[in-house]
């Protein structure tokens, strides 16, 4: 493979005084070359963006894996079951006589379409604090990072909470709050069909949770799924949501919760999600093999590069019946 990442072209509002190159196995071009003093070369973009790997398309963080799971997909438009799901709970007999053609598995109930939304973001990096080149290239690449789990994050949970609807009460005053959550997996469980539980708590409810006596008594040291995989029916994952995103205006300080605090949501999710499972929301995420995630963008001037890393999702609510969202009281 002769180019391990290619350097494509940027939106035209992001390119002038810049000069697009190709890094590969080529050490130096034309615009590279001239008034260039930087140590990040052409090798060293590439072993970075090598080992950094798929960049912010494949990154998850906080709730998004658990609210919208990621499916990678090969196109940018595509199909997939909205629900139901019929095809995965009907058994199939899949005995064959000799010389006979096996059963043909049939998935009739595609009805939804995605359609991933291209996104990129730039960043420059000044050849003057260019002392530790391969260091500023991962740093950019990390605050990349960053910026594109707090963007999914925050849509995930606004489409999460938009399908949902408006909360129930649920009274964890006069009962045990495991009990009160088993009952409302139990409940969604047909509509989940073959596909796993998650519950997100709120921060807020996650302190009453764990306050409650009636939780204190199972004897968790530390309160997590990791050491308590079996506290909910299904083993149903769970987690705490407490991302904060700014609202206010410039120069105003205004730090708000994504997730409304007192709230619990409980959905179906699939820790392996694809096409045809009946989560509640999915992300389509282009596969990095089709769209390189990260480039390297050096300025005619010599005095510095843009970074930019593109991605392109699409975060949909695919089974809208399969998650309930309560308020804890």
């Amino acid at each position: 493979m002769n180019r391990i990442l290619n350097i494509r072209r940027l939106a035209e509002s992001s390119t002038e005084g810049v000069t697009i190159v190709n890094i590969g196995k080529s050490t130096q071009s034309a615009d590279s070359v001239s008034g260039a003093t930087s140590k990040l070369t052409p090798e060293m973009i590439n072993r970075v963006l090598l080992d950094y790997g798929a960049g912010a398309n494949t990154r998850v963080k906080k709730v998004r894996g658990l609210i919208a799971p990621t499916v990678t997909v090969p196109h940018l438009t595509g199909q997939y079951v909205k629900s139901g799901v019929q095809a995965t709970l009907k058994i199939p007999d899949s005995r064959r006589a000799l010389s006979t053609q096996g059963v043909t598995l049939e998935f009739d109930l595609f009805g939804g379409k995605y359609s991933c939304q291209p996104h990129a973001l730039t960043l420059p990096v000044d050849a003057a604090e260019d002392t530790d080149a391969a260091w500023l290239l991962r740093d950019a690449l990390d605050y990349f990072g960053e910026v594109t789990e707090q963007i999914t994050e925050k849509e995930a949970i606004d489409k999460a909470l938009a399908a949902a609807g408006a909360p129930v009460d649920m009274d964890w005053i006069d009962a045990d709050p495991v009990a009160v959550i088993d009952r409302a997996i139990r409940e969604l469980i047909p509509i989940a069909k073959s596909t796993e539980i998650a519950v997100v708590f709120g921060i807020l409810a996650w302190e009453k949770f764990k306050a409650s006596p009636d939780v204190k008594a199972r004897g968790a040291a530390a309160l997590s799924y990791s050491t308590c995989p079996n506290l909910f029916h299904t083993g149903a994952r769970f987690d705490t949501a407490y991302s904060i995103h700014d609202t206010a205006p410039a120069g105003l300080e205004d730090i708000d919760f994504m997730f409304p605090q007192d709230d619990v949501l409980i959905l179906a999710s699939s820790e392996r999600a694809t096409r045809r499972d009946a989560s509640a929301l999915k992300s389509f995420s282009l596969d990095p093999k089709v769209l390189n995630p990260a480039n390297v963008v050096p300025l005619k001037s010599g005095r510095g590069w843009l970074v930019t890393m593109d991605w392109a999702m699409d975060i949909q609510i695919t089974n809208e019946p399969g998650i309930r969202r309560y308020r804890v009281k």
